[in-house]
């Protein structure tokens, strides 16, 4: 018998069951609508997996029982709050199961329960094999579909005895236009619209028939339905489209409608405003499906046109969300089939810039990274695009900037400014000249830096993106580089206040890229002002942003952070080692500022007695920031240094002192009057000891006396009690004469 012949007799075998279960409710239906009418006492109670639609019918729909959210932090106690994970630990261990919840496997339930969709019959089912193979697995398991298969109580009904069956059960009842959509529809991972039903699902040209075989699944508890910004949301829940998938791979159009979905979701991110970001919500909320349609695409199976067009298409979204990893990996995808595709100029741009500014990101900072920015910025330049070129350049700066280039940096900032110029945009303008204010910066051209983060202030658009770009800056970047220069400037009451609300504004974004961005460049603040106490709440949510959204040098720069605050606040063991080892991997990584760490690195070591390796690290800080210009904490470093030669097992003074005066004539170059009063004030306290009171007062009065605010901050009320203490000891020494 061939297989059309077997194809036919199933259908028609099924098509007879159907029909038998369809005669049987609507007898069910007539009867009950008898007994309503001939006996108006009666009242029937029963449970169906559609309505009767009958007279006098009254529904109550039996919702899901209630699970973790996805992002709830969990312990034992908190996670039975829930009514799906109080049945999971009812039946995981009334059948004699040695598992028992724990605050460490609580997410893990939670999950599975949230898996389940709050199903009961499918938590009883998983709930009886989480013994066997423990939570964590099980929703592994899960993904491969095993829950299925899994068996309940033998003496449940035959069609309640696994999902498979209770599933199998309801779709023998579904006509065979109804199966063939749901079948359809099981490409979609989580919600979607009728619109992308109609568009995948349609077996014909008649929008009425989709329409009234979406309802009639509905109404049989196939398909799960919401109303979600005044429109209708729909879902299949996670068996059943497991099921259907299975049912789907078997049949000849299963690539046609991975194709269609592919081409949906382009089509849908193609039409997204990324410049407004009114589309990010909706389009957000389908990222499940983006991902599904990328990962057909570049399958041996899939579309290698749409997959490209559709990488490209949902580059904003991937930078909305700080998915870069997973960017970096569609990116990466895309251009390798750029090739075959034939590819226009712009897509082809949008995806270099991606890849290169994903690595950037991430911490990858190494030549792929900077071949695809200058790959890309050479195609904006063959189209003529110049908000283009200005977004390239803006980053290809901060790579720059992230691997030491600084004077590279400050070149290409200008190329960026004459650009813009040509452009015409003085948003564009407004972005080059904060790009020059932080490379000045960096240089420790503090004058020149806080003219060029004034003008980019003074004009709008200095942290918005052109064209709707995904962006690599946040909306505090000038304001908080304003806030360092005023610090090193000599007023420190204005910098904190500006940082603060900085770091308040970032603390509210919906972007963890950025806020990560924008609370590591505050943190200097806090740190030369001495309250990292009130940042240490900060810290912690850098560390844990930068982690859950692998951006791996941010991580190790938040964790060299938190062992500063650790110092700071007295930890001293814990933190010097998570310090040093922080300093070490960001060396191995080339990260550019990675001697501005060493700082407080070699100053804890100071405080800790260890003169000589502190000695060694500030030295290598000291050669590393001059090969690269890195001369903004150079005043810094050199203080340290003399610092750490006085702490030596022998010390030298004369070269201390000589370090010192370089740290004061530095300082005073650079106006960096911050610098100078600390180390204008270990200088004094150097004389004090040798006995020079007057050499001692004469050299730090007047950097104080310079200061017109801050007087409460830590570093000024110890200059001022020094100084207090040397004139004392002058009049001490006047009157014993």
């Amino acid at each position: 018998m061939n297989r059309c012949n077997l194809r036919w007799r199933w259908r028609a075998a099924l098509s007879q069951q159907n029909n038998q279960g369809r005669a049987q409710f609507d007898a069910a239906a007539a009867l009950a609508e008898k007994l309503f009418q001939e006996a108006p006492e009666l009242h029937i109670l029963g449970t169906s997996r559609e309505l009767l639609r009958v007279e006098g019918e009254h529904a109550h729909r039996l919702l899901p029982l209630a699970s973790p959210p996805e992002k709830a932090s969990l312990t034992a106690a908190s996670a039975l709050a829930y009514p799906a994970v109080e049945l999971f630990v009812e039946r995981a261990t009334s059948g004699g199961s040695e598992f028992a919840l724990t605050d460490a496997n609580a997410w893990d339930v939670g999950n599975l329960c949230r898996r389940l969709d709050g199903i009961p019959l499918a938590i009883e089912l998983t709930a009886g094999h989480v013994g066997a193979y423990g939570a964590r697995a099980m929703v592994r398991l899960l993904d491969e579909h095993f829950n299925l298969l899994w068996e309940g109580r033998r003496t449940a009904l035959p069609r309640h005895r696994t999902l498979r069956a209770t599933i199998e059960w309801s779709y023998n009842l579904l006509s065979e236009a109804e199966r063939e959509v749901l079948d359809r529809l099981s490409v979609f991972v989580g919600s979607f619209s009728l619109d992308a039903a109609r568009a995948i699902a349609a077996t014909a040209k008649d929008d009425d028939a989709i329409l009234a075989i979406i309802d009639s699944l509905v109404a049989k508890s196939m398909l799960a339905s919401s109303v979600d910004r005044q429109s209708p949301r729909y879902r299949l829940l996670d068996a059943t489209r497991a099921y259907a998938q299975e049912r789907l791979a078997a049949q000849t159009d299963a690539d046609e409608m991975a194709q269609r979905h592919a081409a949906y979701f382009r089509a849908l991110l193609e039409n997204t405003d990324g410049a407004a970001r009114d589309g990010f919500p909706a389009a957000a909320d389908q990222f499940g499906n983006i991902r599904s349609a990328l990962a057909w695409c570049f399958s041996d199976r899939g579309d290698r046109g749409i997959g490209v067009a559709l990488t490209a298409a949902a580059i904003p979204l991937f930078f909305e969300l700080s998915l870069l990893a997973e960017c970096e990996h569609w990116a990466a995808r895309a251009i390798e089939a750029l090739d075959e595709t034939a590819e226009s100029a712009r897509r082809s741009l949008a995806l270099y810039a991606a890849l290169g500014s994903a690595r950037t990101l991430t911490g990858q900072f190494d030549d792929l990274a900077m071949i695809c920015l200058n790959r890309a910025l050479a195609l904006a330049e063959k189209i003529g695009d110049l908000s283009g070129q200005v977004r390239l350049i803006d980053r290809l700066h901060l790579l720059q900037l992230l691997t030491g280039k600084f004077a590279d940096a400050l070149k290409t900032a200008r190329r960026g400014e004459s650009i813009a110029l040509e452009s015409g945009d003085p948003g564009a303008l407004s972005r080059m000249h904060l790009a020059l204010g932080i490379s000045c910066h960096y240089l420790g051209e503090l004058a020149a830096s806080r003219a060029y983060i004034e003008a980019a202030m003074s004009r709008s658009g200095a942290t918005k993106d052109v064209s709707g770009e995904p962006t690599l800056d946040y909306p505090g970047r000038a304001p908080i580089t304003l806030a360092r220069i005023l610090w090193l400037q000599g007023y420190p009451d204005r910098a904190v206040e500006i940082a603060r609300k900085t770091v308040s504004d970032a603390l509210t974004m919906d972007n963890p890229t950025m806020l990560c961005r924008a609370l590591l460049w505050a943190f200097d603040v806090f740190y030369w002002n001495e309250e990292l106490e009130s940042y240490e709440d900060s810290i912690d949510r850098l560390l844990a942003e930068s982690r859950t959204h692998k951006l791996a040098t941010l991580e190790i720069v938040a964790e060299a952070m938190k062992g500063i605050t650790l110092l700071t606040l007295g930890t001293t063991g814990p933190g010097l080692a998570m310090l040093k080892g922080s300093v070490e991997k960001l060396q191995n990584r080339r990260f550019g500022a990675v001697a501005g760490l060493s700082v407080p690195l070699a100053a804890a070591l100071v405080a800790a007695n260890h003169g000589e390796a502190a000695l060694d690290t500030i030295n290598q800080a000291i050669a590393q920031a001059r090969r690269c210009g890195f001369l903004m904490e150079m005043p810094d470093m050199l203080r340290v240094k003399a610092e750490a030669l006085i702490r030596k097992a022998t010390p030298d003074m004369l070269q201390a002192e000589q370090n010192l005066a370089q740290s004061l004539e530095l300082a005073r170059q650079q106006g960096a009057l911050g610098y100078e009063l600390r180390t204008a004030t270990v200088l004094a306290r150097l004389r004090q000891r040798q006995g020079r009171y007057r050499d001692a007062e004469e050299l730090l009065a007047p950097v104080y006396g310079r200061f017109t605010e801050g007087f409460g901050t830590r570093g000024l009320k110890t200059a001022s009690d020094l100084l207090t203490e040397l004139r004392l000891s002058r009049s001490d020494r006047v009157a014993a004469h």
